[in-house]
């Protein structure tokens, strides 16, 4: 990958690309049953996403030991799961997105088939700007786990929000709701920033050979960089 911006672009290309792939596995894989609408939309209300509790729950544990000295493979491992984590917080969001917009259930798929839905952030877009700014200085570890922190926290005020207005929300391109995730998008997005460019500045590697985790289930997904992710996205 080149320097600069162009590099940032292509980084952030690669992970947008890597969320698409997520949301293809999403329909064949265990986590098919997330496809459907209304029972996506109920877990909203009942404030019981099958998925994020999970989420959170690893995501605290990788960040209490982020900041922890360690052998470079050690913290390769470290780096991927949490690059991983936050990912799968931004597809989470793009799917709680869908569960608010979407009119009916063809519309729900219609939707998953582009990140660049009408209304909708350009997660990769959003990350290169985020890397732009990043890469002018040095971030240290405690910057990774001050964002990651703060980023659980937006999105345990996403959750409440959705839990008081989704029911109104629902079937509406822009709302209150829609507004709450996309606050977590911001979040989330920032927070892989940092978490790449921690990366790349302490192990020594260009971003896209930061390691990462494969876009599947975190118990099928093997490590990966997202060069090898833009190459298969090149070979497709």
């Amino acid at each position: 990958m080149s320097t600069g911006v162009d590099e940032y672009m292509t980084v952030g290309d690669a992970v947008q690309y890597w969320l698409e792939l997520e949301a293809q596995d999403s329909s064949t894989s265990s986590n098919r049953v997330l496809d459907d609408l209304e029972e996506g939309r109920q877990n909203l209300v009942d404030h019981k996403d099958p998925k994020i509790n999970g989420h959170i729950d690893r995501m605290q544990l990788w960040l209490g030991m982020y900041d922890v000295d360690g052998s470079p493979r050690v913290q390769a491992e470290l780096v991927s799961r949490v690059a991983f984590g936050a990912l799968m917080f931004l597809s989470g969001q793009f799917r709680r997105l869908r569960y608010l917009q979407a009119t009916n259930q063809a519309n729900y798929y219609r939707r998953k088939e582009t990140w660049c839905y009408p209304n909708s952030v350009n997660i990769g877009r959003l990350l290169a700007t985020f890397l732009d700014s990043d890469g002018k200085e040095r971030v240290p570890a405690s910057d990774v786990v001050d964002q990651g922190t703060a980023s659980i926290q937006t999105t345990q005020r996403a959750l409440d929000v959705l839990f008081d207005r989704a029911p109104l929300d629902f079937g509406q391109d822009q709302s209150e709701s829609t507004l709450a995730v996309r606050n977590e998008q911001w979040a989330w997005t920032s927070f892989l920033s940092k978490v790449l460019t921690n990366a790349s500045q302490d192990l020594g590697l260009p971003l896209g050979q930061v390691p990462i985790l494969e876009p599947k289930s975190i118990s099928e997904a093997k490590p990966t960089t997202l060069s090898s992710i833009l190459t298969q996205k090149t070979k497709n």
